[in-house]
């Protein structure tokens, strides 16, 4: 598979310690404007021609099984004391896509007893 790549040029000029400009081309510009269809048409086709590399590679399925398992573990940020004297913490339980904000009465509580205030994973 091939495409086009268009060419809408862009020059920057910067000026040097000796006063002297040194112009700098930025021919992916375009690029940087995820709602230019261009784009979204290139970052397409780039997806297919990865897929078709990556799809080949013989140990992938067991490789992301590996990754899975290896990221698949409970993360706890460190408890942070607010002024109203409760505690406050983010909770991931392995492999939840984002992380969950909870309030904690006293850390002699277990975290099974702390209060969901944002979970993120039930917002779609």
């Amino acid at each position: 598979m091939s495409f086009t790549i268009t060419n809408l040029s862009v020059s920057n000029s910067y000026d040097d310690k000796s006063s002297l400009a040194v112009t700098v081309n930025d021919s992916y510009r375009w690029l940087e404007d995820p709602d230019y269809d261009e784009t979204g048409k290139i970052v397409s086709e780039q997806t297919v021609i990865s897929q078709g590399y990556l799809n080949k590679i013989p140990y992938r399925t067991k490789f992301f099984g590996h990754l899975k398992e290896e990221f698949d573990i409970p993360k706890l940020s460190c408890p942070s004391k607010q002024p109203n004297e409760k505690y406050y913490y983010f909770m991931n339980t392995g492999l939840q896509n984002q992380d969950v904000y909870y309030e904690l009465d006293s850390l002699s509580k277990s975290t099974s007893q702390a209060q969901i205030l944002i979970d993120p994973n039930t917002f779609f």
